[in-house]
């Protein structure tokens, strides 16, 4: 009964934490209370002590509201991995799975500091990718700021040149400074037609078919391919490597890889090796049999 509870509450609390977002607790936070959570398990502490302890040094927000909650949960006889299941926003279902593998291997502070070294791992990989699409990113903006300085105030200037010669001009130059008298004209406008269309374009982006267009993209656009595939690579094969290692079952591991890789191209294709595992071959080959 206690664990239907616990369940019932995980929806509501589902339904709660998208409405205002209060219950969810940063990475930091998870960083931390997994980290000094796995101290006092290790230094001999019952589960239901340590959860006291962590809620009393909180400090208040999101995370004491939590992990008193986690707390209460234990203290009525509910296992850790179905008392963090209740918080989805906060624990993710790789941290829940290796939790309940944990328990069944009775070596929970063994995960937990396996689940500290992944998050770290994992928030390196992302400094990383930041940092190498920043040049990429700075290129594109000073290329675009570039291209509107010079139709806005250098072509003007070489139009006047070419009023004062009166000769006929090529094709593409004449395009070229209709475009810039165009710009400095109604540049207003077209501020407000690319903001307007910038919004549109992430609104569609929340939307499956709009998800998968941008994700198709983006491992097409040269520069930030390679970047963002070896991230994502690199992210499946710590996931999936940490999950096998913490004995989760080969088929419920690459369940949980397909919600944790962020893109759904290379997701769909890890759900299709997982039914072509289902028929009884080995993981290496349907994955080879991919697509991306």
């Amino acid at each position: 009964e206690e664990k239907s509870a616990v369940q019932a509450r995980t929806a509501e609390k589902a339904r709660f934490v998208f409405r205002a977002g209060r219950e969810r607790m940063s990475l930091r936070d998870v960083l931390i209370f997994t980290t000094e959570l796995s101290d006092l398990l290790s230094a001999g502490m019952p589960l239901g002590n340590a959860l006291n302890s962590l809620a009393s040094r909180a400090g208040g927000g999101p995370a004491e509201k939590t992990i008193s909650k986690l707390r209460d949960d234990i203290i009525h006889g509910v296992s850790l991995s179905d008392a963090l299941a209740a918080h989805p926003y906060s624990f993710p279902r790789l941290y829940v799975s290796m939790i309940r593998a944990g328990e069944a291997g009775g070596a929970v502070h063994e995960v937990l500091r396996r689940l500290i070294e992944h998050f770290e791992r994992v928030q390196e990989v992302k400094e990383r990718v930041v940092m190498a699409l920043v040049y990429p990113g700075i290129v594109i903006v000073l290329g675009f700021l570039t291209l509107v300085f010079s139709m806005v105030y250098v072509i003007p200037k070489f139009k006047l040149i070419f009023d004062q010669l009166g000769e006929t001009l090529p094709l593409p130059t004449r395009i070229l400074i209709t475009g810039s008298s165009w710009l400095v004209k109604y540049g207003w406008a077209a501020a407000i037609l690319i903001i307007f269309g910038v919004i549109l374009v992430q609104r569609w982006i929340k939307t499956p078919p709009g998800r998968r267009w941008w994700d198709s993209l983006v491992l097409k656009i040269p520069m930030i391919r390679g970047i963002v595939a070896s991230a994502i690579y690199a992210n499946f094969a710590r996931t999936l490597s940490t999950l096998l290692s913490n004995g989760v079952p080969a088929l419920q591991a690459l369940g949980i890889v397909e919600q944790t890789v962020g893109n759904v191209v290379i997701s769909g294709e890890i759900r299709n090796a997982r039914e072509r595992v289902t028929d009884g071959t080995t993981i290496s080959g349907p994955l080879a049999a991919g697509k991306d």
